[in-house]
């Protein structure tokens, strides 16, 4: 899930194209508000539709217990692969492993989180 595996785009149009066609949940936000989204998005977090997630805040599918962490990566620097509990729509937890990089958005600093779900052996 590194840059070396998807990278964003550097404009707004390539980076919608690119994240449609990915094969992992990805999501684009400013501040934590969800700006756009894609279907594996919504799979994970068990949508009805991508745009569902647009306008909300990303800290609204994160499990209690880990708000504050994620919190603190909103606006931080790229991260590194971080894991952490979410909670999908339905009210199921699901542990997905993210990794964010901070992206221009129609010329405005937003940010760009690809994840996938963390699938434990025996679970």
């Amino acid at each position: 899930m590194s840059e070396s595996h998807w990278s964003a785009p550097d404009e707004p149009e390539e980076i919608l194209r690119s994240m449609h066609t990915a094969p992992y949940a990805v999501v684009v936000h400013r501040a934590g508000v969800i700006l756009a989204t894609n279907a594996a998005f919504a799979e994970l977090f068990a949508l009805p539709r991508a745009e569902d997630a647009v306008g909300r805040h990303v800290l609204d599918f994160v499990a209690p217990e880990a708000r504050a962490r994620v919190a603190a990566m909103i606006t931080d620097a790229p991260t590194a692969v971080v894991e952490y509990d979410c909670l999908r729509a339905d009210g199921q937890p699901v542990i997905v492993c993210g990794e964010g990089l901070p992206i221009d958005f129609d010329g405005v600093p937003s940010r760009l989180t690809v994840l996938t779900p963390v699938i434990r052996e025996g679970a």
